[in-house]
């Protein structure tokens, strides 16, 4: 597609010194029209060149807009997948679900990114729309994009969160040992003060549920632990993909302006030199005598009619 835009563009651009020979040969009495309309159309393409160019400008306002949506739509959708990933720590230990959360973070996270460079793809196919609209020459014109989402890059990234507590059971025991010791000796001491003997089997029954209360609370505090690291890996982790992403699509973006302008600067060029090739063949129509005009006009007929034919051949769908 894209190179059949180019034949046809090339073929349109070949065909306008014919056509303005071929209509200066024809009616010798418009040659002073065909000549003004010429010089109009040449200095308007060397207008096009300047760097102050409406369209110069268009694209750089268009650009500098991309880069501040683009951000703020990464940032949203990142946004999204956090406060997703907090309701799912907050509802679990991290120590026995984070390989299943980390999976699923990944995931969301390409998902996200893939949606961003969607987005950006779409917005600099109006961008292109918008400057070939302000270049008023060929704003159907396609410009090919390369954009892909750095999934390579993102699966690279460390998303840290190792949950492995070394000694977990026997940091549980001597939670239990230490409630029921204390349990215990707070029990004897009161029935010392109080002047109480508290049976063996009693003193034991209620420190060992003084013991269990110590796990339950250690294991409730081992887990808001857990819950806290895997927040603060949660956001890490986010923020790295923010940071990623966000170079890639500022790259994407240059890029993308560097290639509108590159395209467009060339566009500016080619109407620029095939105006004032134009303008040369009609001037130089108006003074060639009978014969030569008539072998000049059949020249001319001749050409016209074979760039016509190859630019409906590759206007058929870039066939």
């Amino acid at each position: 597609a894209r190179i059949a835009s180019e034949i046809a563009f090339a073929a349109g651009e070949l065909s306008r010194g014919w056509q303005a020979e071929s209509e200066v040969i024809a009616k010798p009495e418009s040659a002073d029209q065909v000549v003004q309309r010429l010089t109009q159309a040449a200095a308007a393409a060397s207008a096009l060149q300047g760097g102050g160019a409406p369209w110069q400008q268009v694209l750089s306002d268009g650009i500098q807009d991309l880069v501040a949506d683009v951000d703020h739509d990464l940032r949203i959708r990142l946004q999204v997948v956090v406060r997703s990933g907090e309701e799912i720590i907050a509802r679990s230990d991290p120590a026995e679900s984070w390989p299943e959360f980390e999976s699923w973070l990944r995931r969301q996270v390409v998902t996200a990114a893939v949606a961003t460079y969607d987005y950006l793809a779409d917005r600099a196919a109006e961008l292109t729309e918008r400057v070939g609209q302000q270049f008023q020459r060929d704003a159907d014109t396609p410009i090919a994009f390369s954009i892909s989402a750095p999934v390579a890059a993102l699966e690279s990234i460390l998303l840290g969160g190792e949950f492995v507590d070394k000694g977990v059971r026997a940091s549980a025991i001597l939670s239990a040992a230490r409630g029921s010791y204390g349990g215990m000796l707070m029990l004897g001491m009161a029935g010392s003060l109080l002047g109480m003997t508290v049976a063996a089997p009693v003193m034991a029954v209620l420190s060992l549920g003084l013991g269990r209360r110590a796990v339950r609370e250690e294991r409730t505090r081992r887990n808001q632990q857990h819950q806290a690291e895997a927040r603060a890996a949660l956001h890490r982790y986010a923020q790295e993909v923010s940071l990623v992403v966000g170079k890639e699509c500022k790259d994407a973006l240059r890029r993308t302006q560097r290639l509108l302008r590159d395209e467009f600067s060339a566009r500016a060029l080619s109407l620029h030199q095939s105006t004032t090739a134009a303008l040369a063949q009609a001037e130089r129509a108006r003074e060639l005598d009978a014969s030569e005009a008539a072998e000049r006009q059949r020249q001319a007929s001749q050409e016209i009619g074979e760039l016509g034919r190859l630019r409906t051949a590759a206007g058929a769908d870039g066939a």
